[in-house]
């Protein structure tokens, strides 16, 4: 029996993560606090406006997921192929790239999907444990398979 043949598929929702959430306003707070103390006060000010733009950007697009393109849901296939659903509900093919990164801890699945490319940062309080697990482990054998 093949690696594929003994796979289930793999359905993963998304759940807003306080881990990166947290990492988020420190990093865009600690950018602030820097650009207003260390620039005169119009250039700091004025960069600190474009920092909280940023950060209101990021928090909806990776944490609180808003929007109809948002990505609510991921399907990894028995056959490998990868399936992005959308907070509308469409469904949208992916292609995985070999720039995702892996870790104990940290994963980032970097896709093709509708000719742009799309990042989703998965920490372990974004999904369920069994699931982050399988997940890393799927993608470790992907990833020895396509190196060997």
């Amino acid at each position: 029996m093949s690696f594929q043949e003994s796979v289930a598929p793999l359905r993963i929702k998304l759940h807003r993560s306080g881990v990166l959430t947290g990492f988020i306003l420190l990093a865009h707070g600690g950018a602030i606090i820097l650009s207003v103390l260390s620039l005169p006060l119009w250039t700091g000010l004025l960069l600190s406006l474009g920092v909280v733009c940023n950060l209101v950007y990021t928090l909806n697009r990776h944490v609180l997921m808003h929007g109809q393109y948002a990505i609510a849901e991921l399907a990894w296939a028995i056959n490998g192929d990868w399936h992005l659903i959308t907070r509308d509900g469409k469904r949208h093919d992916a292609q995985l790239l070999r720039s995702t990164y892996l870790h104990a801890r940290l994963v980032i699945l970097n896709f093709v999907v509708d000719g742009g490319k799309r990042s989703i940062i998965l920490l372990p309080d974004a999904l369920d444990t069994n699931t982050f697990r399988r997940l890393r482990v799927r993608l470790q054998i992907e990833q020895y398979k396509s190196d060997n």
